[in-house]
């Protein structure tokens, strides 16, 4: 069972759609339609890919880590992260989860002299 994203794959960088909300029909902003756009054209048998937590692709400069300390992070988040949430997507700026933490709490957000948080 499920819906057509099972026929999608998370990577955390890279991705080619991503989810809007669509409202047709429907008054009421609390019940969206939610439809995926292409970022670009997708080629006939290549992969669809979505990401879970964030509509923009991770740079680590961005943060302040060099990509040798976004890797140490991810790794650390893949561990602490619960069996079902962790990323193994293999791209080079992979989070480690495909999820977001709370608030404040993903390795990226941390205000420990880093931008973010």
């Amino acid at each position: 069972m499920g819906n057509w994203t099972r026929f999608a794959n998370h990577v955390c960088q890279g991705f080619n759609v991503v989810p809007r909300p669509v409202y047709v029909d429907e008054g009421d902003v609390s019940r969206p339609l939610w439809v995926y756009f292409a970022l670009r054209d997708i080629h006939p048998g290549e992969e669809i890919t979505i990401s879970y937590s964030s509509e923009h692709d991770p740079v680590p400069r961005d943060f302040g880590y060099s990509v040798q300390e976004w890797k140490d992070a991810a790794n650390k988040a893949r561990a602490e992260a619960p069996r079902g949430h962790r990323c193994y997507c293999g791209k080079a700026l992979c989070r480690g989860t495909m999820f977001n933490a709370p608030p404040g709490e993903a390795f990226w957000e941390k205000s420990d002299g880093r931008r973010g948080g």
